[in-house]
């Protein structure tokens, strides 16, 4: 990705686009033409604000027009140079060129300030106050407002993503919500985020926003987003004990949020279900039953090597938060995916929340015998009967959830 550059005007702005910047230096005038000639400079394809160009080039384009009371354009020489060209005896020796209302200048200095200097020449010898373009390549990011524990500023370069910092301020009796580019705004970025290119326009003041009492989950998290949810689990080998389907992945994930309502996923697959020819009984096995059926593999591995049963499970420490528990169907997969899927249809592209790399049932018959599956070999899906293959549960939370906001890793805490 290209690093962003400043281009700031010195001096006081003429038309925002520059500004002169040095005492006149002594010359002799022509008679009847005393006075210098005039100029200004954009940039080519950068943004202007507050006086300052912003560019992701190393090699800027110089648009400079001129006007002189008596010279015409084609006859006005110039100078551009990196650095001042001060004193007469300097400027008269000077390399002057014509003028010429475009011209490439290639940044330097990346990690910090360039500076360009314009000066310009009429017939009658009259040159122009130097005209100074100030090049930098880094913004400001300054957090701000009350509380404590508020993180330190942090320079970065422009034209690239920027991480907000883990770090959260602290307020007594207040919960820290996020941060907004106003004070007493709403929330646009959360610890931890990450602020595109198009709102980075200078220096950036982050204002911390608190609010009375902890915010509702469902206000907070989106889909995709890991929740510390209290239900720990291994991964288990998913299609038919084949060692080369175990997920990777951990923890729960948010599936969907329906108004108060944030439903979570297993990110990894942590049960085995047989299914033989009968897909009723393995819906209500896998849904209404899904506490007490049982599981492939006699209670070894999975979510049976932390705790005696699915009951302990998810009504231990879990318990205050979770409202039901059942596997994941086709109709979650299908309200992800954003249509209805098909015999056939590959996930794959839709990312590690609907394929994590493993088989699993999707508790939705397909007819009397056989049931719905995600394939972990290519991530399509399909229709199944006679196997065992994994079982991702789906945990309804109570609308009361809240959240204390997430971790230093990113995860939603959770409170009541």
């Amino acid at each position: 990705m290209n690093k962003f550059s400043k281009l700031l005007f010195g001096g006081g702005a003429i038309l925002g686009s520059f500004a002169l910047a040095c005492a006149m230096p002594n010359v002799a005038y022509a008679a009847g033409d005393i006075t210098p000639p005039r100029g200004i400079i954009t940039v080519e394809g950068a943004t202007l604000r507050d006086g300052v160009y912003y560019t992701s080039s190393t090699n800027v384009t110089l648009n400079i027009d001129v006007e002189d009371d008596t010279t015409s354009k084609e006859n006005i020489k110039m100078i551009l140079s990196g650095s001042p060209v001060t004193g007469e005896q300097a400027l008269n020796d000077a390399n002057w060129e014509p003028f010429t209302s475009t011209k490439t200048w290639t940044l330097t200095d990346l990690q910090g300030s360039n500076k360009i200097y314009l000066y310009l020449k009429d017939e009658a010898e009259n040159i122009s106050p130097s005209i100074v373009v100030d090049a930098s390549s880094t913004f400001t990011v300054t957090y701000a407002g009350e509380g404590e524990n508020m993180p330190a500023p942090k320079k970065a370069k422009y034209g690239m993503l920027f991480n907000i910092a883990i770090e959260e301020p602290t307020l007594e009796g207040k919960y820290f919500l996020g941060w907004s580019l106003t004070q007493n705004g709403s929330v646009q970025w959360l610890s931890d985020g990450v602020i595109e290119p198009k709102y980075i326009k200078g220096d950036i003041t982050l204002w911390a926003i608190y609010a009375d009492e902890a915010p509702s989950l469902a206000s907070q998290v989106q889909i995709g987003d890991y929740v510390d949810y209290p239900v720990y689990y291994d991964n288990v080998y998913t299609n038919n004990g084949n060692a080369n389907y175990k997920s990777t992945y951990t923890g729960w994930r948010v599936i969907d949020v329906s108004g108060d309502v944030v439903k979570l996923v297993s990110a990894g697959t942590p049960l085995t279900y047989y299914h033989g020819n009968n897909s009723a009984n393995t819906v209500t096995a896998l849904t209404d039953n899904f506490l007490t059926t049982t599981y492939a593999g006699n209670k070894q591995g999975g979510i049976y090597t932390y705790y005696l049963s699915l009951e302990s499970a998810f009504g231990g420490a879990a318990g205050p938060y979770t409202n039901s528990v059942r596997a994941m169907d086709k109709d979650d997969l299908d309200k992800v995916i954003g249509e209805t899927t098909t015999n056939g249809f590959g996930i794959r592209r839709y990312g590690s929340l609907v394929f994590n790399d493993t088989f699993y049932w999707l508790a939705t018959a397909s007819g009397g015998s056989s049931m719905w599956i995600v394939y972990g070999v290519n991530g399509n899906v399909g229709i199944s009967t006679n196997s065992t293959y994994g079982v991702r549960p789906i945990v309804s939370l109570k609308s009361s959830v809240k959240t204390r906001g997430r971790n230093i890793s990113g995860v939603w805490q959770l409170d009541i």
